[in-house]
């Protein structure tokens, strides 16, 4: 039995049969949050690569509102910076972005350097140096966003939780770009 979790559907236990793991397809044994979900239009994740501060590629998920696509022009975007920063942004349903996406903002999640999940070598690349590192990937990140037409410029904003939110910090400190800033637990 194990947990699983997806941007649009929320967790759920799922089983697979102790006697036949290969090919199994997964039962699903709970409907947790479903006639929630059935009720609202929620946010797509898309994944996008860019350059990093590094000169290596760099992963991040843009939640993206319902309804909206580049063709209706650039969107606000709130930069949703994970904390850690050994930790990492998945395609997991996460309230919060979904509400910012429900609201007309785009939300970007990048797994800047020091994040887990891309290999040792990636998560230990700022050891001894938290802070120029992950803000340049999370600015190649917003970079990325307003070339391809998705983010407007002039509607930028930043959030993060713990190392997220001494990564707000850092941001504001370093750049004007952002209209707005909300550090949580960040000094």
């Amino acid at each position: 039995v194990f947990s699983l979790d997806g941007p649009q559907s929320g967790p759920d236990l799922y089983a697979l049969p102790a006697d036949n793991l290969a090919g199994a397809e997964p039962v699903r044994l709970t409907a947790i949050n479903q006639a929630l979900m059935a009720e609202r239009e929620l946010a797509r994740y898309e994944r996008i690569e860019f350059t990093g501060s590094l000169g290596d590629r760099v992963e991040a998920l843009v939640a993206v509102p319902p309804g909206w696509s580049p063709e209706a022009g650039p969107a606000p975007l709130i930069v949703s910076i994970h904390g850690g920063p050994m930790s990492y942004d998945n395609p997991a349903f996460h309230f919060l972005r979904q509400y910012w996406a429900g609201m007309g903002y785009l939300v970007l999640m990048v797994n800047y350097h020091g994040s887990i999940s891309y290999g040792e070598a990636f998560c230990e690349s700022i050891r001894g140096s938290w802070g120029p590192v992950e803000h340049g990937d999370l600015e190649a990140g917003v970079d990325q966003l307003v070339a391809l037409g998705w983010a407007d410029p002039e509607r930028l904003f930043v959030t993060g939780f713990s190392q997220g939110g001494i990564m707000t910090n850092w941001a504001v400190g370093h750049t004007d770009r952002f209209r707005a800033a909300v550090s949580e637990h960040g000094m």
